[in-house]
């Protein structure tokens, strides 16, 4: 998907018909921290940079330089002329020229911008017969509601390596980019023709609905290749279940992989790029309840108060990515004693925001206005972030072969758990005898 800098506030996998290349935007806002981004969705390619003449464009010119020296492309497109620059973005603007990083000047946002896709899929290039293939189809589990993936749907006549030949009767092949056949189309009723070979013959034909981001198909996919590694890892002992932040998102998702997974000897709880909201202790609260009794009856499976536990290890996953409610996940679960937290420092965003001021011209004013200080009289956190117990980085080269450092590192030590403490039942009394 291609968006002007106004309308990404996100990163996600894009083509761009200038440079002939399959990669990524990154928008001037999209936080120095973005390398871990780039790891997490296993993007090894091409990476564009969009930056303005404002200050952020300062955080671009140092992504676009961090990189670099990480062994991506980085190339920048620069909405301003570099005499514009002032601050810290011409400071960081002069760095990154000693670079051999390519800077392109745009003066005027033009229509090469693309503002829709066909979600849901990857595609790789057949450059013998100039036709898209598909590479992954991106599906969500049963229970998913509101989520549509357009090529996953029942009935769907489509799988990986299928040639796309043909969309709404017009030919598609590799002389244009692929999602500017899309341009124009998300949300209407679309017609695509689909082959296991780059020929008409005995070629399938699908209608399929368009949609204007594949953000959440990605994400659902992601969380679930995750629980399915872990599942695999460690031989269906350990569960696994993602916080997206610690308001809605995560009330919604943790009573879908909570509830199902508690008979786990151990949970992984991944609290990476969870982007706060409230204070996260109502989640934590569950994940520590305990047996206070059990019931028992004859031919039958006991019971537990409260009806709902379990007595899982666990291990807290964070990433610098983490921030605000993101932050105080960690720090709850480390202050609990609930096992530990795996990755690196947080963001340090824990503060308060409690007004928000609109102004006459369509836009807003807020501020943080209220901080978190310890029991014993000192201020924590903010600026400084919550450092893991166990500190693991991501390697990029790794995650675009498909290992998640981190995530392995929760299995690693929740499985030593399991084997050095286990997990046992109390034994019932026997039943009293018939007299």
């Amino acid at each position: 998907m291609m968006l002007t800098r106004e309308q990404s506030r996100t990163v996600d996998r894009i083509a761009i018909d200038e440079y002939g290349m399959s990669g990524l935007v990154l928008m001037e806002n999209a936080g120095r921290g973005v390398t871990d981004r780039l790891c997490e969705l296993g993007i090894a390619g091409p990476v564009v940079i969009c930056c303005g003449k404002g200050n952020n464009a300062g955080d671009g010119f140092v992504i676009a330089r961090h990189l670099n020296l990480r062994g991506y492309e980085p190339c920048v497109l620069l909405w301003a002329r570099p005499e514009e620059l002032v601050g810290d973005a011409a400071e960081n603007f002069r760095i990154l020229q000693k670079t051999r990083v390519p800077v392109t000047v745009v003066e005027e946002e033009t229509d090469a911008w693309l503002a829709e896709q066909l979600g849901g899929a990857d595609w790789i290039i057949d450059a013998e017969h100039q036709r898209y293939r598909l590479s992954q189809i991106f599906r969500v589990p049963d229970w998913t509601q509101g989520v549509y993936p357009p090529l996953a749907q029942p009935g769907m006549d489509v799988r990986e390596g299928d040639y796309l030949l043909a969309i709404d009767g017009q030919d598609v092949t590799t002389e244009r980019n692929l999602y500017s056949y899309f341009q124009g189309l998300a949300g209407k009723q679309v017609s695509l023709l689909f082959n296991d070979r780059p020929d008409r013959e005995d070629a399938r034909e699908v209608t399929v609905v368009p949609v204007s981001s594949e953000r959440t198909l990605r994400y659902r996919a992601w969380v679930e290749h995750n629980r399915r590694v872990v599942a695999r890892a460690s031989g269906g002992q350990l569960g696994y279940m993602h916080l997206p932040d610690t308001y809605l998102g995560s009330a919604r998702e943790f009573p879908k992989y909570f509830y199902s997974q508690t008979q786990k000897k151990g949970l992984i709880i991944d609290g990476r790029y969870n982007g706060g909201g409230l204070d996260p202790d109502i989640l934590l609260q569950r994940l520590a309840k305990r047996p206070m009794s059990y019931w028992t009856r004859r031919y039958s499976m006991d019971q537990t108060t409260p009806p709902v536990v379990t007595q899982a290890h666990l291990a807290l996953l964070t990433n610098r990515q983490a921030g605000s409610g993101g932050d105080m996940l960690p720090m709850e679960f480390q202050l609990k004693k609930m096992g530990p937290v795996i990755g690196t420092r947080t963001w340090g965003g824990l503060v308060g925001i409690s007004m928000f001021l609109r102004l006459i011209d369509g836009g807003g004013l807020t501020a943080p206005d209220y901080r978190i200080y310890s029991p014993e009289g000192r201020w924590i956190v903010e600026n400084v972030g919550i450092q893991p117990d166990i500190v693991v980085d991501l390697d990029p080269m790794e995650m675009a072969r498909g290992h998640d450092a981190q995530l392995m590192k929760g299995v690693e030590v929740l499985l030593k758990q399991i084997q050095e403490a286990p997990i046992t039942e109390p034994s019932r009394p026997a039943f009293p005898a018939d007299r």
